[in-house]
């Protein structure tokens, strides 16, 4: 991911890890982008103050201060925007609302022309409302988007892992490129393909099998009769990675802490 945002955007001038943990992704994009002004947010940040090798200053999350530090250039939100894998099945812990409130506050902080890098989403970016307002970013060696589940925005299940594969569960409502594509550019027109001279398997995962017809059935049904009821609390109580959390009165958190688990598969896969 991070080489074929520099192939397509080489000199940005502000950079942004949208929960950035203890500060390592940092210093991967110093690696790729070293005359860039390199910004990190978190709602924890005891590690990532704590140490002195940082490439660029952190700050505490919150709409106000991501979009106060902006705009960006690029913004990578990796392994955030998402359940992780104890929490796969409880999508209210983390609604689509919260999602779309979220990608909002992105998309309002990225500039024009710029990337908005998003792996490991538990959304479809399709169905974000601006989504036609970005044009995907594709290549060779990116082989899919994300090791986690999909979810609807009604609270369906659109796929299920199975090794490194998805399995569709729903396949009228999704497109293959919706397991695939991870780099949006804030610019209309059609997808853009990066080649970079490294290839893998690019169409390992750009076709995923479709779940028995018994499944699809369920869903549809699931569909018709309408979503089901989603408790509701407070979204002050919720980070992004849908962990509660205690934040100060009249504060709302975002850009949370990715797990170890999703922060390393992110570096070993997205590229």
């Amino acid at each position: 991911m991070f080489r074929v945002a520099q192939e397509r955007l080489p000199n940005p001038a502000r950079v942004l890890s949208f929960g950035c943990s203890t500060g390592e992704e940092l210093l991967t994009i110093r690696r790729y982008f070293p005359d860039a002004e390199i910004l990190g947010c978190d709602i924890e940040l005891t590690a990532a103050r704590a140490r002195d090798d940082l490439p660029g200053r952190v700050f505490f999350s919150t709409p106000e201060t991501v979009t106060g530090n902006g705009p960006y250039d690029i913004i990578f939100a990796n392994s955030v925007l998402c359940l992780h894998d104890k929490q796969h099945r409880r999508p209210d812990i983390f609604p689509f609302s919260e999602f779309h409130d979220l990608v909002g506050i992105l998309h309002r902080s990225l500039t024009a022309g710029g990337l908005l890098c998003a792996y490991n989403t538990s959304y479809l970016f399709s169905e974000l409302p601006f989504s036609g307002q970005y044009r995907p970013i594709r290549s060779n060696v990116i082989t899919d988007n994300g090791f986690l589940p999909k979810w609807h925005s009604t609270g369906v299940q659109l796929s299920r892992r199975k090794g490194r594969r998805h399995i569709v569960l729903q396949p009228y409502l999704t497109s293959k490129w919706d397991f695939y594509d991870c780099i949006f550019e804030k610019a209309q027109g059609t997808p853009i393909t990066v080649e970079l001279a490294e290839q893998f398997d690019a169409g390992r995962n750009i076709r995923p099998p479709y779940a028995p017809l018994w499944r699809q059935v369920i869903g549809a049904w699931r569909l018709l009769v309408g979503p089901a009821t989603v408790p509701t609390r407070p979204q002050s109580t919720l980070t992004t990675a849908g962990i509660p959390h205690a934040p100060a009165p009249a504060q709302r958190i975002v850009g949370g802490t990715r797990q170890g688990a999703a922060k390393d598969e992110t570096s070993n896969i997205a590229g």
